[in-house]
């Protein structure tokens, strides 16, 4: 399998936040076969966890929502490799956990700021001991679900850093996802109401973990967030909610297609069953990226959430081989 290594890194910008979370985080560094014999420069691509995942998950050798062959990360990227449809790249895994689960990478004054510090601190770090091509050309972002909505948010924000961007069941069409976890959280409050995540409950910490995100509340102890929706009637708070939908791509693509136009290319993917209907918030992102001249490879699978996660992360693998500078090893990046 692939080597890695496991550093630490100290973000500046998640220091001193309010949920506590550690400003000391994993960072997982998975390096091409030939890395170590060679002195050439690789293209890296950046990978985004999804919700309650980590760092150290990429290093895992068997999940079991990889796919109809089990297939772990590193099993399946040197595989692609070492067969031939991928390119020998970088693959470097951030950590995005908090508190309630996933930070979904945005930044703020409670979560701490997960958008620079993927843009600017992981990427320096990166750059500075790996032999990476250290421009936007060489560097891919992904995300997965929660990483997904991240990647997009992300690159959306920093095609000065990002040259090539993939969204994978990310999450999409806040009216139809995130309201349906909200629902699902109120009902599972009977008879008391919200008071923090429940044990065993995942739309609890959904519930938290997003309003952590996108409705902070430093002065709200000791959950510090709004929650952008009534109990017990599950009326959406106008004021709460509206700062929720800058985030859903749907809408922000409207804020940034100048920047998204800047890419050398962008991959959306997802299952058209997937048991959140994200399939539906790709649909409308696809369009409407469309209409505003954004280029991009929409695809869609006879697949769930998760259920072939990994077999299409290597058709993500091998598209990032066609797209960033340097995945096929031209000589002007063996000096």
């Amino acid at each position: 399998m692939l080597d890695y290594v496991v550093e630490t890194i100290h973000s500046n910008l998640l220091q001193g936040n309010v949920l506590g979370d550690p400003a000391d985080r994993n960072l997982v560094v998975h390096l091409p076969p030939g890395y170590r014999e060679s002195t050439r420069r690789y293209p890296t691509v950046y990978h985004l966890h999804g919700f309650g995942g980590c760092a150290l998950a990429s290093t895992l050798d068997f999940t079991t929502n990889a796919g109809p062959r089990w297939r772990c990360f590193r099993d399946m990227a040197e595989e692609s490799i070492r067969g031939g449809r991928s390119a020998e790249m970088i693959h470097v895994f951030p950590d995005g956990a908090n508190r309630w689960g996933c930070s979904q990478w945005v930044g703020n004054d409670v979560q701490g700021d997960y958008d620079r510090y993927v843009a600017e601190e992981v990427v320096h770090l990166v750059d500075g001991r790996y032999r990476t091509i250290p421009s936007p050309e060489g560097r891919g972002l992904v995300g997965a679900s929660s990483g997904g909505i991240g990647a997009f948010n992300i690159g959306a924000r920093h095609p000065e850093v990002f040259g090539a961007l993939a969204v994978q069941c990310a999450d999409i069409y806040m009216e139809v996802s995130h309201v349906a976890w909200l629902v699902k959280f109120l009902n599972a409050c009977q008879p008391d109401g919200p008071n923090g995540p429940l044990p065993g409950n995942t739309w609890s910490w959904f519930a938290y973990g997003l309003a952590a995100a996108y409705s902070p509340n430093r002065d709200n102890p000791p959950f510090y967030v709004d929650l952008p929706m009534v109990y017990p009637t599950g009326e959406l708070i106008p004021a709460v909610w509206d700062r929720w939908l800058p985030y859903d791509p749907i809408r922000a693509v409207y804020t940034f297609a100048e920047n998204l136009r800047r890419y050398r290319g962008i991959y959306l993917d997802v299952g058209f069953r997937d048991e959140h209907d994200l399939h539906l918030g790709h649909r409308i992102l696809s369009k409407r990226m469309t209409e505003l001249g954004v280029a991009h490879q929409n695809h869609e699978h006879d697949g769930t959430h998760g259920s072939r996660a990994t077999e299409r992360l290597e058709l993500i693998h091998q598209w990032f081989s066609t797209v960033l500078r340097g995945s096929r090893g031209d000589e002007a990046m063996r000096r």
